[in-house]
């Protein structure tokens, strides 16, 4: 039974019980009050008959005008429903319904409703875009791969088989550096797996090791400081932002600059360049996936364009967040700011 005929029926019984009660009130008054014996009986007679039609007339117009103005009332759900409706067999996440301002209940449903649609709008195009990106970044090492074996197969000399065998290599370790960083961005938030975890010495080990044999370029301060998180996944972070830094820096030795500061009840790390800085347009898109600000020179120095995504897929895993912004003198600086563990804070 649809709402709008619960709410007639409920209604026309209400009034119903309503009339009933009202009569055996009204006769209990008059026998009660000493009321003229024939009169009682007038009443009795006729009374009875025309109390049960007008509670029957009474009640039925009750529970049509009910009727009626439920179909109104419920007229907004109904329209909520079958755009959800259509939305479901139809996959068109694109449709808003308008609200109405004469209601605040169904005002705030109808946003809310939007709110849900507009976010599954949002996470459909997120993942159409991250299936076209893949697929374009996943085309150019399988092509040369591909284009390579069929090189092989004729009559080289040993050099040429050498030298595309290497190349051949590359691009496999591209593509499985890909889906390593795919499935980074794909993992979940397990808060109960975190540890405290020193962010300053993390910071000094991991840009020691990324910075390898050219440790001097690379300049690491910090204050003593802890943060509650998943050790490998910040160290992912920290190592991520080192490389991009390397990246684009100067070979001048402290080009790179990595600084951790206690902001309580937070941790700022901030990681700089000397380099060319990011264009002010691009300021928001850095930490998209698969942007690149050169996209030739990234693929040449091995970049995937999911870095960034990555160190911004972390921090927030953490509830932090990041944000990038061009120095004053030059460069880039990228900052992250984590919650402190909180015997840190004071």
């Amino acid at each position: 039974m649809s709402v709008a005929l619960r709410l007639a029926a409920a209604t026309g019984l209400v009034v119903f019980i309503s009339l009933v009660a009202f009569e055996v009130v009204f006769y209990a008054d008059l026998v009660a009050g000493g009321a003229d014996p024939s009169a009682v009986e007038i009443v009795a007679r006729h009374g009875a008959r025309t109390l049960v039609l007008g509670a029957l007339i009474a009640s039925l117009a009750a529970a049509a005008t009910a009727w009626l103005v439920g179909k109104r009332v419920l007229r907004p759900l109904s329209r909520i429903v079958q755009t959800a409706s259509g939305l479901a067999e139809g996959g068109d996440f694109s449709r808003r319904l308008a609200e109405d301002a004469r209601d605040p209940e169904v005002a705030a449903l109808t946003r809310t409703f939007n709110g849900l649609v507009a976010r599954v709008d949002q996470l459909l195009s997120g993942q159409r875009q991250l299936l076209a990106d893949t697929s374009h970044e996943l085309r150019t090492p399988l092509t040369t791969v591909r284009g390579n074996l069929d090189i092989l197969a004729r009559e080289l000399s040993l050099e040429d088989r050498e030298e595309i065998l290497a190349e051949s290599r590359d691009e496999m370790d591209r593509m499985a550096r890909l889906v390593r960083e795919l499935l980074q961005l794909t993992a979940g938030r397990e808060e109960a797996a975190y540890q405290p975890v020193r962010l300053d010495l993390l910071a000094l080990a991991v840009s020691e090791r990324v910075a390898g044999e050219e440790s001097q370029r690379v300049e690491v301060t910090g204050e003593p400081v802890s943060v509650l998180g998943d050790e490998d996944r910040l160290t992912q972070l920290i190592s991520n932002l080192v490389e991009n830094a390397l990246r684009h820096a100067s070979d001048l030795p402290a080009a790179v600059t990595v600084r951790v500061k206690r902001a309580p009840p937070n941790v700022l790390l901030e990681v700089e360049d000397d380099g060319p800085g990011i264009p002010p347009e691009a300021l928001e898109r850095v930490f998209d996936r698969f942007f690149r600000l050169d996209r030739g020179r990234a693929r040449a120095l091995g970049g995937s364009g999911l870095g960034l995504s990555i160190v911004k897929h972390v921090a927030e895993a953490h509830g932090g967040r990041v944000w990038a912004e061009n120095r004053s003198e030059g460069g880039a600086r990228f900052s992250v700011l984590l919650p402190a563990e909180p015997s840190w804070v004071s």
